[in-house]
């Protein structure tokens, strides 16, 4: 692979085949960022102006005529201007289904596979079979770019000879994980590019994968390379998104097909690539339901535990499930949008596969979670109290204890600083309540006695309600559980008992606001997968808030939210 250089460009540089991550003394002593003055040419010639029949290089427009149509189709070349490798949280495991070789294991840029999805749909629905179109190459980091060079070089006699065909480590397009190679019915070699130009693949690819982000590269018929549109999917870390919309929900739906199968592999990565597709339709914080899918014991439960790996009890399943929208559920099943099932049956459908669809458990999860967001304005406290303990618990926190249900007749000002209020008293720093000694209480659905401990507000003597649940703090208990079984017949508040053995202090586990505050409590497959993108939240006893993608922190008092 050489490096050429771009329209407007010094062109006598071009023969110094520099590039980003090449390390010759040349690009060395050269003045300038080569990595923005230069583009990648996986031939090596100097580009050609003008229409494609054989090699084309930079900016080389492609002919093809629609086998549907007849119509003449044009698609410019476009290649990626700088070669950066994403950070290991942006890739997505590709689903077999979508491979040349099932059995092998690839990955993408996600924003690319959400795309591919899409386009790979789309040709299904115009003819083109299943077994075309899909991928026999993703992203490559350098070492196996490297693996490639040592192959080419022994191959094609010279590194001249092998830049025709592969790059040197660390100038390949696949380093960015948004260059894709396709299957079009032949081999994918040099001596068959004349023969894959004529394939209904590739001609289809010519005629409307750019309507998809894709564009081609003239040279190698199978090598296609994905450029985001200029309004790409809103990111959390860039402020409020607004709800997807129609066609958006389209392309977020895309990306959790190949995801919702029963095969799908119960990893920490699939769930956080599910989660985040969730988040995004429901329009809420993904970190927030990571914290709260590792909280309740997460992928470890899958197939395992009847509640699944966000622990969503039977009782609240039954609620849950009818919440989800259509289009949502119809995408767990595998079914089509315009299906027409009864919505009672959908729902049976999917109670049916709950056990079986790791989807299904995480999109019934992050559905109460966004139901509890919604009843209380967005307040995580209120919601995790909800999610644990049920929403009557976190109207009673709102409410000082009065009503576990929204006052009838208040405005929405009213029930805003309720909330802001109540959820206030939970991120007060432990150092700030008063815990009484501990009893044991079963918890039928483990089943197994967990310590409890009555945690109340110093200033105002309120009790905070499954405070545990949400921080960290020392308690004190009896050492020994009840030598009772855990049954239903002594489950909840009722069959507390104190133990036996010496009083013992120790610190509980860190809570859910704890790890959302701090994301190296979580454990640890749960933050290294996406550490990057986990910056610690300072404490500092002000309430968080669900802001469409954003966390938001607001003031004890009404007003604008911190910045």
């Amino acid at each position: 692979m050489a490096y050429v250089t771009s329209r407007g460009r010094a062109s006598g540089l071009s023969g110094l085949g520099c590039g980003p991550g090449c390390r010759c003394s040349a690009c060395r002593n050269s003045v300038g960022n080569l990595a923005e003055w230069f583009v990648a040419d996986e031939n090596g010639k100097e580009p050609e102006s003008g229409r494609v029949g054989g090699a084309g290089g930079l900016g080389a427009t492609i002919v093809a005529t629609d086998p549907r149509t007849n119509r003449e189709c044009r698609a410019d070349e476009r290649r990626f201007s700088r070669i950066v490798e994403p950070p290991p949280t942006d890739l997505v495991t590709i689903h077999p289904r979508h491979l040349a070789d099932p059995g092998s294991r690839k990955q993408l840029h996600r924003a690319a596979y959400v795309a591919y999805t899409q386009m790979k749909a789309a040709a299904e629905a115009d003819g083109i079979p299943p077994q075309l179109m899909t991928i026999t190459s993703g992203y490559r980091g350098v070492a196996h770019q490297q693996r490639l060079w040592a192959n080419a070089l022994q191959r094609y006699g010279s590194p001249a000879a092998a830049r025709r065909w592969v790059a040197p480590p660390g100038g390949s397009p696949h380093h960015t994980g948004r260059a894709v190679d396709l299957s079009l019915g032949l081999r994918n070699d040099s001596s068959n590019v004349p023969a894959l130009r004529t394939t209904a693949a590739y001609k289809w690819l010519v005629c409307n994968a750019g309507r998809f982000g894709f564009t081609p590269y003239a040279n190698e018929p199978w090598h296609w390379e994905y450029h985001p549109p200029e309004s790409p999917l809103p990111s959390s870390r860039l402020g409020v998104a607004e709800p997807p919309g129609t066609l958006e929900r389209g392309i977020v739906l895309a990306a959790l097909r190949p995801f919702v199968g029963p095969d799908t592999t119960p990893t920490v990565q699939n769930a956080l690539t599910i989660l985040r597709v969730m988040s995004r339709y429901h329009n809420l914080p993904w970190r927030l339901a990571h914290v709260v899918l590792e909280h309740e014991g997460g992928v470890r439960l899958f197939r395992r535990h009847p509640d699944g790996v966000m622990q969503t009890t039977r009782s609240a399943r039954e609620g849950t499930i009818p919440r989800i929208p259509r289009d949502l559920k119809l995408t767990l099943l595998g079914r089509p949008e315009t299906d027409a099932i009864p919505d009672s049956d959908l729902n049976r459908l999917i109670q049916g596969e709950f056990p079986r669809r790791l989807a299904v458990q995480i999109a019934t999860g992050v559905q109460e979670l966004k139901t509890n967001l919604d009843l209380f304005n967005g307040y995580v406290a209120l919601a995790l109290i909800a999610y644990n303990a049920g929403p009557g618990w976190a109207a009673h926190a709102a409410t000082q204890g009065r009503s576990k249900r929204r006052p009838p007749g208040i405005t929405a000002d009213q029930w805003e600083n309720m909330c802001r209020l109540g959820a206030a008293l939970y991120h007060q720093l432990p150092s700030e309540v008063r815990v009484t000694e501990g009893v044991w209480q079963c918890d039928a659905n483990l089943p197994d006695w967990f310590s409890h401990f009555a945690v109340f507000d110093r200033q105002s003597g309120r009790q905070l309600v499954t405070y545990k649940y949400l921080r960290r703090f020392v308690g004190c208990i009896r050492q020994q559980k009840p030598s009772t079984p855990c049954t239903w017949a002594n489950h909840g508040q009722g069959g507390r008992q104190p133990g036996s053995g010496p009083v013992v202090c120790r610190p509980t586990r860190w809570g859910a606001l704890d790890k959302l505050y701090n994301p190296q409590r979580l454990s640890r497959e749960y933050y290294v997968v996406a550490e990057r993108e986990l910056p610690a939240i300072p404490e500092d006893n002000l309430p968080l808030k669900a802001v469409g993608e954003r966390l938001v922190k607001m003031p004890l008092m009404s007003g604008r939210a911190a910045p």
